[in-house]
């Protein structure tokens, strides 16, 4: 009874949201763009005062919108890929998320980890500089669940080597427990978009008081989930959002980037406040890209190698960073340089992505073969 009820609640799905990926995309390009200076910031190659304005304003800061972004396009996203299926199989589901996000990652961690004692890298001095003490072999458990640069965060000792950041972590345990929201969604989407806001109301209302407050709240997964349970819900009303609503979209960044004032509201609302609206004028703009398929093949052909992009882009820009500076290759105190180790990182994290992403899929099938079966279902 209660599966004829999900069922029945269950919307068509459209086959494929353009729109969807060309914004997963520029949001992945903004997070790399923010990387990139903010790595010159820390390098002591810009000033703040200098690149600050290049990614924020006294309201607004852009790649945290694309992050926020980036999570409601992950639920929204397994929502949709879920529902294509006749049969949702919560063990098929881990499976895939295995394959799909574990395998290259452990293979990217291999494979800088050569890279780095190539070069002759304390790993101990590493280690311990990230908390002051030194990770027991254990706490080795927390790479292998992919949640290394998330914990680190919290001050709690590990083996990361910055593969995926708090970001991988964060989206891990979202896509635990996605069976369960996916199932809430089903039954009654208002009803658990509603019992979600009261929770991210209350949860932003205390968490000053919380033992990890000095985490900032945009970073942390008992605040990021409810990104990540709008985009579910949004899917769910894809098809009934009117094209009008872009302009509400259109206003609530065109405020949001005048306004010369610090609004009364914390950055984090903020962010949500403010993908909502991209997503609004992103999707009015669907028909659009629909008309576009030459632009959409080169979309998705990038968003196939994503992933693994993003997996090596910090690590790359400030590797390049490193050795630009050491051999004096380039002056990065000019513009027009930037743009050449912009470049430079672009390219060798591109090979980068598409290596890992080669033998990730020779993996899968290799693994397919030995149980006589698919082992990721894209």
């Amino acid at each position: 009874m209660e599966k004829e009820q999900i069922a029945k609640n269950a919307a068509p799905v459209k086959k494929r949201w353009q729109f969807i990926s060309v914004l997963r995309l520029l949001s992945m390009m903004g997070v790399v763009y923010y990387h990139t200076l903010v790595t010159l910031y820390l390098m002591g190659i810009r000033q703040k005062e200098r690149i600050e304005p290049m990614y924020a304003n006294v309201n607004m800061n852009f790649p945290a919108i694309g992050v926020g972004l980036f999570l409601m396009l992950s639920g929204g996203g397994l929502m949709m890929s879920s529902k294509r299926k006749k049969d949702f199989s919560v063990k098929t589901f881990y499976k895939q998320r295995f394959f799909k996000i574990l395998i290259p990652f452990y293979i990217s961690y291999l494979i800088y980890s050569v890279y780095l004692f190539a070069i002759g890298f304390e790993f101990p001095v590493y280690f311990e500089s990230l908390t002051g003490v030194m990770p027991s072999p254990v706490c080795f458990i927390f790479t292998l669940l992919g949640m290394d640069g998330y914990l680190s965060i919290f001050n709690i000792p590990t083996y990361t080597l910055m593969l995926g950041e708090w970001f991988l972590g964060c989206l891990i345990p979202m896509y635990l427990v996605f069976p369960l929201l996916r199932k809430c969604i089903l039954k009654n989407k208002y009803l658990t978009l509603a019992v979600a806001t009261v929770y991210y109301i209350i949860v932003l209302a205390t968490y000053r008081y919380m033992p990890y407050a000095d985490v900032p709240s945009y970073n942390n997964f008992t605040v990021k989930i409810y990104d990540f349970i709008l985009g579910m819900f949004l899917v769910e009303v894809m098809d009934r959002i009117p094209k009008w609503t872009a302009a509400i979209g259109v206003a609530l960044l065109g405020f949001y980037l005048v306004y010369p004032s610090k609004l009364p509201i914390d950055m984090t609302p903020s962010i949500v406040i403010l993908a909502v609206g991209t997503f609004l004028i992103f999707r009015a703009l669907e028909d659009v890209f629909a008309k576009m398929p030459r632009f959409m093949k080169v979309v998705n052909l990038l968003s196939a190698y994503s992933y693994t992009y993003f997996l090596f882009h910090h690590i790359v820009i400030g590797r390049v960073c490193i050795v630009t500076q050491q051999r004096s290759l380039l002056d990065l105190g000019s513009n027009k340089n930037l743009l050449v180790l912009f470049a430079m990182q672009i390219i060798v994290t591109s090979a980068l992505a598409v290596l890992v992403k080669v033998l990730s899929d020779l993996v899968e099938k290799g693994v397919g073969k030995i149980t006589g079966g698919k082992a990721d279902a894209k």
